[in-house]
């Protein structure tokens, strides 16, 4: 039912924001408050164009009529482990946010 599609769609846009005010209040925790407001914007900015990018990345992949040969559940398999790197380079980048954040106090 549509209905259905609507509720999931609420609930990832609230996620998003979720996580997004959670990374915020990270940076802010690391840094100054004032440099943590000033980077808010370009926080949000960036994870949206991520998020249109990542999306329209994973459709052209899909719909390819290069990727016509693989199946279904590969193109499934190549997306998520994709995603999975994509999540460890993420982490690393947090990881390098902090020691730069504790070399420069």
């Amino acid at each position: 039912p549509k209905i259905l599609g609507w509720f999931f769609y609420i609930y990832v846009e609230g996620y998003v924001v979720f996580i997004l005010g959670v990374f915020w209040s990270f940076a802010n925790a690391i840094h100054t408050p004032k440099y943590a407001e000033n980077t808010y914007g370009f926080i949000v900015s960036i994870s949206k164009l991520g998020g249109i990018l990542s999306t329209g990345l994973a459709y052209l992949f899909i719909t390819n009529k290069f990727t016509t040969n693989l199946h279904d559940i590969d193109k499934l398999r190549v997306l998520l482990t994709a995603s999975s790197l994509l999540l460890v380079v993420a982490a690393i980048i947090l990881k390098l946010f902090i020691n730069k954040s504790d070399s420069s106090v």
